[in-house]
């Protein structure tokens, strides 16, 4: 899933209500709500905002500058651009957060 990273700020939905789904304790996704397409979610600890690109008018216009969590690719998944490719989440890219998935509870 191509994401396009950006300041929660500069995120105006402008036709709509997306749904929201609190999906865990620093985190909601927001998705819509007649068909269920992932549209962008909001990491709230950082004011960080992840737009999912295939949700958008053009999403040709955007061109990757990094592919992340390559291990667990498809291995027919087939990459024909040069940006760099990481086996994981590079470090302090995006803490991850302990939490119990069922409660939504931090541990």
């Amino acid at each position: 899933m191509g994401l396009l990273f950006m300041s929660s700020d500069a995120v105006t939905v402008i036709k709509g209500y997306p749904r929201i789904y609190h999906s865990s304790p620093t985190s909601d996704r927001h998705f819509c709500p007649d068909c269920g397409s992932p549209l962008f979610f909001v990491r709230n600890t950082r004011s960080l905002c992840a737009v999912t690109v295939g949700s958008l008018d053009n999403p040709h216009t955007f061109k990757p500058t990094m592919h992340v969590c390559m291990e667990s690719a498809m291995k027919w998944l087939d990459i024909r651009d040069d940006a760099p490719r990481y086996s994981a989440k590079p470090e302090g890219m995006t803490p991850l957060v302990d939490y119990d998935p069922v409660t939504g509870i931090a541990r």
